[in-house]
């Protein structure tokens, strides 16, 4: 409470003039008002108030370069893609380029042994059970009398010279090879047939090709088929005889190939 020093009259602390006489109040002492701290004289030898323990979080310096990931094993496959496949074409053009490991010698044409050939050809296939063992050179012999290609251009300008086509017998597989030169040199297409039976009729089975030195798989050789057509369709009536033939027996450098109606041979 304030006094009044003129009237003597108690006022509120937050009175300036007294409510009586309107003099003057003297100013309130140090606390006595609400929410106001009273002073307290310092203590001689006191500890200094604690300092806080916060401290204000270290923003991180930024670094001087960006530090970049290290490429991963898919990434550098990925960046190396396109030279491996232009390796593997290259590998594969070289592949085709080389020649075979066994070239035989070129067979001399025999207009009379192949024409004796075809007759038996005939005969055998109307005969019951007519049957006829081959040997590789003879066979050979009637394809170097009887296939005679002329050169081939196609809508790219590529010239072909057809040189010869032959046969090799290995056991239970024919390899057919058409040789002919591209840019002068000499390519080998050889296309690998098994003998296989279907509705009681031979059928030569198309198990592979070799385009040089580069193996072609079956499903594949199927597609580049047409190339050995020209060889096949030159050779006329043989071929029309031999797919009424029933079973075909092939052994290295020998082949039987047998007619429905038995087993017999006729040579």
């Amino acid at each position: 409470m304030k006094i009044c020093e003129a009237c003597g009259m108690e006022n509120d602390d937050t009175r300036v003039f007294c409510h009586n006489c309107a003099a003057r109040l003297p100013a309130p002492a140090a606390g006595s008002l609400p929410g106001l701290p009273k002073k307290s004289a310092p203590v001689v030898g006191a500890a200094a108030p604690p300092i806080s323990s916060y401290q204000p979080t270290a923003r991180p310096k930024p670094p001087g370069k960006i530090r970049q990931a290290r490429p991963g094993i898919f990434s550098i496959l990925y960046s190396l893609l396109p030279w491996l496949l232009l390796a593997g074409f290259g590998a594969a053009i070289y592949l085709v380029f080389q020649p075979p490991d066994f070239i035989p010698a070129p067979a001399q044409p025999d207009l009379v042994e192949t024409g004796r050939l075809e007759l038996f050809f005939q005969d055998a296939s109307k005969t019951s059970g007519g049957a006829w063992q081959g040997e590789e050179n003879a066979i050979n012999r009637f394809l170097a009398s009887n296939v005679r290609l002329e050169a081939v251009s196609n809508s790219l300008g590529v010239k072909s010279q057809f040189h010869r086509c032959y046969v090799r017998l290995g056991q239970d597989r024919m390899d057919f090879t058409l040789q002919i030169a591209v840019f002068d040199r000499d390519l080998y297409l050889t296309l690998l047939l098994a003998p296989a039976t279907e509705n009681g009729r031979l059928h030569p089975r198309v198990i592979g090709a070799e385009l040089g030195r580069l193996p072609v798989p079956a499903p594949l050789a199927a597609w580049i088929l047409p190339i050995w057509s020209p060889c096949l369709d030159s050779l006329g009536n043989v071929v029309d005889i031999l797919q009424k033939a029933e079973s075909a027996e092939v052994k290295p450098g020998r082949i039987v190939i047998r007619w429905p109606g038995g087993s017999q041979a006729t040579r």
